[in-house]
């Protein structure tokens, strides 16, 4: 993010366009459900965008390979990658958290299944970006599923939160 801050203000601006069009259409009646989605752009699109990172490290740098024929376990090396995708989110998120610290007024059990479920979103996410990278023959292509996956993941759950 320091070398690139072009990709800072993409990873912030997503999330927010959501916020702001549900706000603006509902004319701030939906602000709660603005930043639930938001926050579900953040971590679908954080975990779905390992995709087009993993095609890259796969195709262009054959890390891949590397990293398969050195000790370093599967498990170990998806945290590690899953991680990563986090690090470009944690603007986005702070922002959402303050937010929703704000502006939400839920129960704890109402925040543990929120938290659950965006946890599982994102798992989920990480998941699709693992398996489309193997079919993924060029970054390209990766960078157009990713983005087609995150519209679709990102915009049917907020007709469905209410």
């Amino acid at each position: 993010m320091v070398n690139y801050p072009i990709v800072l203000l993409s990873a912030v601006i997503a999330p927010f366009s959501i916020l702001i069009v549900i706000t603006f259409v509902s004319h701030g009646a939906l602000f709660g459900t603005a930043i639930e989605g938001g926050l579900i752009m953040t971590f679908f699109s954080a975990g779905i965008s390992l995709q087009s990172d993993l095609s890259h490290l796969k195709n262009d740098f054959k890390l891949q390979d590397m990293i398969v024929s050195s000790p370093t376990s599967p498990a170990l090396y998806m945290t590690g990658m899953t991680l990563a995708e986090i690090v470009y989110s944690i603007p986005s998120l702070a922002i959402l958290l303050v937010l929703a610290g704000i502006y939400l007024q839920h129960s704890l059990l109402q925040i543990a299944i929120l938290s659950l479920a965006l946890l599982l979103m994102f798992a989920i996410s990480v998941a699709l970006g693992f398996m489309l990278s193997t079919f993924s023959n060029d970054v390209v292509q990766s960078y157009a599923f990713s983005r087609l996956l995150s519209l679709l993941f990102t915009t049917v759950p907020q007709f469905t939160i209410r």
